[in-house]
């Protein structure tokens, strides 16, 4: 297997972090800035990572876009604008991965609750718990999710976020890799 930014496998699951321009072996300079070929770049990366690490599965998605490998093992996936993220294993599996900016600073009242605030240093927390509830809501795989209601984040450690989704306790993997945060889950 090659030599990704970031792997991790053991017996229970198995996480890989590559670029999107490395996958798809792309100049930056031959690339116009556009979302057309942002996405272009995001589906050939995807399908590219996907083959190289399971040559002989198929991705399907589900009626809510939850996608699905075809050997019955759990799949996540997660890109930022430049890093694609893969987990997958036996029974569930979860992944998201943010670029550590202001923005989740900014729109924190609206996916935080008062007590989740408290929380809150500055810019890098707000997205750690982001993507803590990316992360969750993708464990959900069904839509209608209130992320302040129905997605909470109950206590942050060293190596874990201890959060609930409807009522179920969940203990959160984070790890940060070049300027982004990686939350991750399996079962």
């Amino acid at each position: 297997m090659s030599d990704f930014l970031f792997q991790k496998k053991t017996k229970k699951f198995q996480l890989v972090i590559e670029s999107i321009d490395t996958l798809c072996k792309i100049e930056k300079s031959s690339l116009k800035n556009s979302i057309k070929n942002k996405r272009k770049k995001e589906i050939k990366a995807k399908e590219k990572l996907i083959k190289k690490l399971f040559p002989d599965e198929q991705l399907s998605y589900s009626k809510f876009g939850a996608p699905q490998l075809s050997n019955g093992n759990a799949i996540s996936l997660s890109h930022s604008k430049e890093l694609f993220a893969v987990i997958t294993a036996e029974k569930v599996a979860s992944v998201d991965i943010e670029p550590i900016d202001k923005k989740a600073f900014r729109l924190k009242n609206k996916f935080l609750d008062n007590v989740e605030l408290n929380f809150i240093k500055h810019h890098e927390t707000a997205t750690l718990l982001w993507c803590a509830k990316e992360c969750l809501y993708k464990l959900h795989q069904r839509g209608n999710i209130n992320f302040k209601q129905d997605l909470k984040i109950c206590q942050l450690s060293n190596n874990h976020i201890e959060c609930s989704l409807i009522n179920k306790t969940y203990f959160l993997k984070y790890k940060k890799i070049n300027k982004h945060w990686l939350v991750y889950y399996f079962d």
